[in-house]
């Protein structure tokens, strides 16, 4: 037999590659590389903003319909937004609800919790709320509020206090000057019957009336208090029920509105 003949090997030369793949341009452009990693830090991101939009939304909504002021206007016992209706027919016996009350506490130290509101002469309620712990042991007075704006769901807290004529506010570690009228003369304001050591008390009418459906006897009482050189006035309404203060309303002779306290633990 003969031998067989081997094939022959085929030649391939730069050229036929180039022909068969061609050859990249300037004006080719090669697929874009996708980097998973990049990728899913974007994803991320994504998911974390939608979630703060989220919980910012939440918030939002939270604040208006929980807010500190909200809830606090519903717990009030002695609700002046309405206003009153006054007995101006029945004779009441003048300043008895706050002598026999001033006999009573009469050498006691002073302890309340009230709801403040503010309005102004027009009865336009301000769109902040007050819970003020007082106290008063004859010599010290000390305030403790917390305080609400409408829209926002926690309250800002103070502490204040006062001896003699200098009143001061608790701020961080430390006590700080503070104005006078930031704590009221809650005692004097609410209990007062008798002037005493630059303070002046007189009670001008008694008389009954209405809040809401409550019927009160409301005695209405001037208040002068002395400091240094200069003299505050109030005109102060005070409003029992049962032989009970339910609530005082004071005007000030220096501002042009009206606070109202609903006593939360009746005296």
């Amino acid at each position: 037999m003969g031998k067989a003949k081997k094939p022959a090997a085929e030649h391939f030369s730069s050229a036929d590659i180039i022909e068969q793949v061609g050859v990249l341009t300037e004006n080719d452009t090669l697929p874009p590389v996708i980097d998973e990693a990049k990728q899913k830090r974007r994803v991320v991101l994504l998911i974390v903003l939608i979630a703060i939009a989220v919980l910012a939304a939440a918030f939002m909504i939270c604040n208006r319909q929980f807010s500190y002021f909200d809830r606090t206007l519903k717990t009030l016992q002695f609700d002046y937004r309405d206003g009153e209706t006054i007995d101006e027919e029945t004779e009441v016996p003048l300043a008895e609800q706050s002598l026999a009350l001033a006999r009573s506490m009469e050498g006691q130290p002073v302890s309340l919790t009230a709801v403040k509101l503010c309005f102004s002469y027009s009865g336009t309620l301000s769109e902040t709320v007050s819970v003020q712990d007082y106290r008063s042991d004859g010599t010290t007075e000390t305030l403790d509020t917390a305080t609400g704006t409408a829209g926002l769901m926690f309250p800002v807290r103070r502490h204040y206090r006062r001896t003699g004529d200098v009143t001061e506010l608790r701020d961080g570690g430390k006590w700080v000057p503070a104005a006078s009228d930031a704590l009221p003369r809650l005692a004097d304001l609410c209990f007062g019957a008798v002037s005493h050591d630059g303070v002046s008390l007189s009670c001008l009418d008694s008389y009954r009336t209405v809040i809401g459906t409550d019927a009160y006897i409301c005695e209405l009482w001037l208040m002068d208090c002395t400091q240094g050189d200069s003299v505050s006035h109030y005109t102060v309404y005070r409003y029992f029920s049962a032989g009970t203060l339910a609530a005082v309303r004071v005007l000030s002779g220096d501002s042009d509105t009206m606070d109202v306290y609903d006593l939360r633990n009746g005296i």
